[in-house]
């Protein structure tokens, strides 16, 4: 997919020691099970490592009392062992110095014309309340008259904008507009 090779671009900038960098996702081929490596065994050792019930979060809703979803929830999640796991923080940064401004240009497999912007930022998880970078986003995602929008449709620049938090770590974030 064309999502798929431009996370796989994008990551080829950043520090190849950054865990973001790492696997991500495969198949029966990159798991190893065809050509017999043993990536699905590293796969299962870090879950056994980081499943961890005391790194995990769970929000249930619903119209029942609180009494019958808890009980639902102890029931079906009782078994997920709490390891005393501590959440893993990357040692090293999401960009080796020297290593920006990066351009990729990347040819899509589906017709279509995109410039993403990237612009690594301050962490913002310690502000989740205050949504700091929500507000930039809406000033240039705004779509009425005297936008940004606007402006490039009506020089016939852009159909469409989106701006906000793309990667967002604990240690490390980036803001991202695309056009």
């Amino acid at each position: 997919s064309d999502v798929r090779r431009r996370i796989d671009a994008e990551k080829e900038v950043l520090n190849q020691s950054h865990p973001y960098t790492q696997f991500q996702g495969g198949n029966l081929a990159t798991l190893g099970i065809e050509t017999g490596t043993p990536i699905r065994q590293e796969l299962l050792n870090f879950y056994q490592k980081n499943y961890s019930a005391g790194l995990m979060s769970l929000v249930v809703y619903g119209k029942e009392s609180v009494d019958q979803l808890q009980d639902w929830v102890e029931t079906r999640f009782k078994t997920i062992p709490n390891t005393g796991a501590a959440p893993v923080m990357p040692n090293v940064p999401l960009f080796e110095s020297g290593r920006l401004p990066a351009r990729i240009d990347i040819v899509p497999k589906k017709e279509q014309r995109t410039l993403t912007l990237s612009f690594p930022v301050a962490p913002v998880r310690q502000n989740y309340l205050a949504k700091p970078l929500l507000y930039v986003g809406e000033l240039l995602g705004h779509e009425g008259k005297g936008s940004l929008l606007s402006l490039l449709k009506a020089r016939g620049w852009a159909d469409s904008l989106s701006s906000g938090t793309g990667l967002n770590h604990a240690t490390e974030a980036m803001f991202t507009v695309s056009i």
